[in-house]
């Protein structure tokens, strides 16, 4: 009986889909969320942190830091619980988006979380 923590080995540096770095938002504008699925097991991290919340889609989490922790500072302290004496893999897939949240509401985007102005942010990805 009882279980183990495996840590996960998430880095917390935003690459881009060719693995190159991205920069931060530049006006606080974004709202980024993660989900996390597993295989098998129970992901945990440590409440100093952050959270991890069930989605309701078997085997899948919602990641919040914990107040002062950013996503970057709770992602590699992510985990999965599984048995005692497990011997296999755990296939781990971690999803990230990022919304703008400011889109003004005379844009032609209004209300749809497209950001139409680069020109404040550190970095673009074409």
């Amino acid at each position: 009986s009882g279980s183990q923590i495996i840590g996960l080995g998430i880095s917390g540096t935003a690459v881009d889909v060719n693995g190159q770095p991205v920069g931060s938002d530049g006006d606080g504008s974004e709202s980024t969320s993660v989900t996390v699925s597993l295989s098998t097991g129970t992901l945990v991290v440590d409440a100093a942190f952050g959270t991890v919340t069930p989605t309701g889609t078997p085997g899948e989490w919602t990641v919040t830091p914990a107040a002062g922790q950013s996503l970057s500072d709770v992602l590699p302290k992510l985990g999965v619980e599984v048995g005692a004496g497990f011997d296999g893999d755990v296939d781990v897939t971690v999803n990230s988006s990022s919304i703008e949240a400011n889109t003004p509401p005379t844009s032609t985007e209004a209300g749809s979380g497209v950001e139409t102005d680069i020109s404040d942010n550190t970095y673009t990805d074409t």
